[in-house]
């Protein structure tokens, strides 16, 4: 028999949405009187519907309950910046996934006054089949979420800044770029590929640039007479997920103006001079859509040998700069890194055989010069 307090969740098909009911009462008639709340989100409804029980069972119904845990902090902060526009909606959404890694763990349903150091440990062992890259992610937003909850008095210590972030038990993988002779064989090859895609899997070769980045390229950021192409924009996805252009380019240091060399501007002029104007450069064959980057990776496949990805061409590109002696300051501008240490970062397996190289040719210039040693 149903009472009060009593409550489900459920998948309504025709709204294609999830629903939390809960007996709050009856009507003089004695019929129920319901409380209900609707999202696409299951998990986050059964959590709103174990709140509302709880307060019914607290007597204060009147009054809300909330449980300050770890994912419900970092869910607040991520919002209070996506509204106050200090992220945008691809680091919204992103930091959403994140989040979603803490509430599905040990720490969803612990108020975070109650989590022990034991089981912020056990969650961060927890963390060690992910990427590095993504426990950095995590391990940042519980900390944040403790420096929250230390300022509102929630906690009076945080423990987060006692434990080391964890190391990712998996390998990491080394940025693959094409040798000479498989770029040489990729250009014969996509040839073949029908456009815009040729165009923009080329363009990517000779420019290093994102994809996103060049899906998101109208006619005006192209200037054919000063051999240039300004990025100031990228695909990127909304709160949803879904596509769009981005009002931005994905950091202040990816809105650049790239000189285009002999075989970009060849490429991209070419691709001008036999397309009609349109509100982007590249679109579907339709004409009427931004084109996803994975799309564009499908289509690479076709003319790739197996293990690459589209991405690939960026880092290709960088690795021929770099053989060709390209100062690194100068690399890292062109790329739109933030900072020269994530060029040196990413590439530093290139730079140091290249290093050698540099040696063996200062050591030529100091030995024709009288400076060699012989003992």
């Amino acid at each position: 028999m149903r009472s009060y307090g009593s409550g489900t969740v459920f998948h309504d098909k025709n709204k294609n949405k999830f629903i939390a009911r809960i007996i709050i009462g009856t009507t003089d008639n004695g019929t129920y009187r319901y409380k209900s709340k609707s999202g696409k989100n299951e998990r986050e409804l059964k959590q709103w519907l174990k709140l509302q029980q709880k307060a019914i069972l607290l007597g204060k119904y009147d009054e809300p309950v909330t449980i300050d845990t770890i994912p419900s902090i970092a869910t607040k902060i991520n919002d209070d910046k996506h509204a106050m526009n200090v992220i945008k909606d691809s680091t919204y959404g992103r930091h959403k996934a994140t989040i979603q890694i803490i509430s599905d763990s040990n720490l969803a349903d612990i108020p975070i006054k109650d989590v022990t150091q034991a089981d912020l440990t056990q969650f961060y062992v927890s963390l060690t089949n992910y990427s590095q890259s993504t426990i950095s992610k995590v391990c940042r937003i519980v900390r944040q979420a403790y420096r929250h909850a230390v300022l509102n008095d929630m906690v009076t210590k945080n423990i987060a800044e006692a434990i080391t972030t964890p190391k990712s038990r998996k390998q990491n993988k080394k940025v693959l770029a094409f040798t000479l002779e498989q770029q040489r064989q990729f250009i014969d090859d996509i040839q073949q590929a029908q456009q815009p895609y040729r165009t923009m899997l080329l363009l990517s070769m000779f420019t290093g640039m994102r994809m996103g980045e060049i899906s998101a390229l109208n006619r005006r950021d192209v200037n054919l007479s000063s051999r240039t192409i300004s990025v100031t924009k990228t695909v990127t996805r909304d709160e949803h997920g879904n596509v769009k252009i981005g009002d931005t380019a994905k950091t202040d240091a990816g809105t650049r103006t790239i000189d285009l060399n002999q075989s970009a501007f060849a490429i991209i002029n070419s691709y001008i001079s036999n397309t009609k104007n349109k509100k982007f450069l590249f679109t579907t064959n339709r004409g009427d859509g931004v084109i996803n980057t994975c799309t564009v990776n499908a289509e690479f496949k076709k003319y790739a040998p197996p293990g690459f990805s589209q991405h690939c061409l960026r880092h290709t590109f960088a690795t021929r700069c770099i053989e060709s002696g390209m100062p690194v300051k100068v690399l890292s501008n062109i790329l739109g890194h933030s900072s020269i240490k994530i060029t040196l970062d990413t590439y530093c397996d290139v730079f140091e055989a290249y290093s050698r190289e540099h040696i063996s040719n200062a050591d030529k210039y100091m030995s024709d010069n009288g400076l060699s040693v012989q003992i």
